[in-house]
């Protein structure tokens, strides 16, 4: 009986350090699951934010970017991004791009702007899996910040990365994609006001707003179009939710908009990029979209055309997305 009686002693304690190890190990997936049955907002909000912020102290580079570039059957419009991107921030050299393409010449044209690129060090990850690919690559960064790109998108201008990174540590979110005169939203085909900027002397040139208090896009901060967000945090909201494209991903995140509504955005007077829509190659929302084919480009590309970002047309922005003529920018 003795015998009996410890060997079960033995068994429950097994299974109550197995608990005690699972508990800890998935603090933040458990946490964030009650966040999202729940929808307590605000009270879980600050406990959500101390869980969400667990990671190695020693790994973690302070003020440093992970960039994550998404790219499917868009080789002339990627390699534009990536060429307006490096003129402005040349230093920046955590950048992973995962992409995909389509067999034949697409996929040929994606060899060529890899070759293009080889002296650089920025990586090239084919997408196997889109989430485990994404993972792997947040998992394995040292940086404390991350943003993300899609292949259609132009830089500018060069990002107050240094104002950025400290505004972002206090848990605000930076968005390039927005400037003082941004008041349409070419998604939606609506017109809107800018909110109420808030200064501060400690960031002279950025223009602060609460996102609960702005409209259409100044109430939109978990975007992934080039907002700049914790690593941390963004890496455990990635792991409770389900998708398989940057477009379901983007949507999925939105189930944590009540943490970002009450947060502070910045921004500076102009915006530093713009996404050019002239094509879609996702099928997941009937997005809007102009009339220059990624096969048209193609066809270009193997030509020997290339887009000189400089060239492109560049008005006074009042818009996130604006549709660009692209083909007047080519030259071989």
């Amino acid at each position: 009986m003795a015998a009996a009686q410890l060997t079960f002693t033995r068994y429950a304690n097994d299974l109550k350090e197995l608990l005690i190890r699972f508990l800890y190990t998935n603090a933040q997936n458990i946490l964030l699951l009650i966040f999202l049955r729940t929808q307590r907002f605000q009270m879980l909000n600050h406990l959500t934010i101390i869980l969400l912020n667990i990671r190695p102290k020693r790994l973690i580079k302070d003020n440093t970017i992970q960039w994550v570039i998404f790219s499917f059957d868009r080789p002339m419009q990627l390699e534009a991004l990536l060429k307006s991107f490096s003129s402005f921030h040349p230093n920046e050299t955590n950048v992973h791009i995962l992409f995909r393409a389509s067999p034949g010449s697409m996929d040929s044209a994606y060899a060529e702007l890899i070759h293009e690129f080889k002296h650089s060090q920025y990586s090239f990850i084919r997408e196997a899996n889109f989430k485990k690919d994404l993972m792997s690559i947040l998992h394995g960064s040292c940086c404390s910040m991350v943003s993300f790109l899609v292949d259609d998108i132009i830089f500018l201008a060069p990002m107050p990365l240094k104002s950025a990174g400290k505004l972002i540590n206090r848990g605000a979110v930076y968005s390039p994609r927005l400037g003082i005169k941004t008041q349409y939203s070419y998604a939606s085909r609506v017109n809107f006001p800018t909110p109420s900027f808030i200064s501060e002397n400690a960031f002279p040139n950025l223009s602060l707003w609460k996102w609960n208090q702005g409209m259409v896009e100044w109430n939109y901060p978990i975007s992934l179009d080039g907002h700049i967000f914790l690593l941390s945090e963004f890496i455990a909201m990635a792991k409770v939710v389900t998708f398989e494209s940057p477009n379901q991903l983007e949507a999925k995140l939105q189930a944590f908009l009540g943490i970002f509504l009450s947060r502070f955005g910045a921004c500076m007077a102009k915006q530093q990029l713009i996404n050019i829509p002239a094509n879609k190659v996702q099928s997941d929302y009937p997005n809007r979209y102009g009339n220059i084919s990624q096969e048209e480009l193609l066809n270009l590309w193997n030509q020997g055309y290339r887009i000189n970002p400089l060239r492109i047309p560049t008005p006074s922005f009042t818009s996130p997305h604006e549709e660009l003529d692209l083909l007047s920018a080519l030259e071989k």
